[in-house]
């Protein structure tokens, strides 16, 4: 209660002056970038963050992209070879030693090449080899064409979002 004849408003200056009421705020904050303290608005701060985590997502969607290529790559490839009996083949049966087949299969892949994701490297001819004869005999044209949609679908999918990555 103010005492009589005292004016309400110097009181009230005298309140904000001389108390925790009148307090000067800074918006920036001090943040440690490359080593170095450097005062950025809570907007900056927020800014970078969400570069960086984008940054993050996008890394991480083109690692998987990067996945998926390889995985329908490969399954193109197995494909051809099943599909074209390759491994029947004379030259493949009697081959004298791994090269040989190796060159074989080089040869036998040349029509595909130009359709295929990237240039086929030795692995990946290794790789065709070590496939087991039951997964051959087994092999399921329409689950492969699935499989290989599947993965299309889902290229599709982490293609949009690289490029609409907001």
């Amino acid at each position: 209660h103010l005492a009589p004849g005292v004016s309400s408003d110097k009181t009230i200056d005298a309140l904000y002056a001389f108390s925790d009421c009148e307090i000067n705020l800074s918006p920036n904050c001090c943040v440690i970038q490359d080593n170095k303290p450097c005062f950025l608005s809570v907007s900056d701060v927020l800014r970078y963050n969400v570069d960086s985590t984008m940054g993050l997502l996008r890394k991480e969607l083109q690692i998987r992209r990067g996945e998926l290529l390889e995985q329908l790559f490969f399954a193109s490839l197995e494909r051809i070879f099943i599909e074209e009996r390759m491994y029947k083949e004379k030259a493949f049966e009697q081959a004298a030693d791994q090269k040989a087949v190796l060159l074989f299969l080089d040869k036998k892949f040349t029509p595909w090449k130009p359709k295929l994701l990237r240039e086929i490297r030795e692995d990946d001819y290794l790789r065709l080899l070590e496939i087991k004869m039951q997964r051959i005999l087994k092999y399921n044209k329409d689950k492969a064409d699935k499989l290989m949609a599947k993965i299309n679908a889902e290229l599709k999918g982490i293609e949009h979002d690289l490029a609409h990555m907001t």
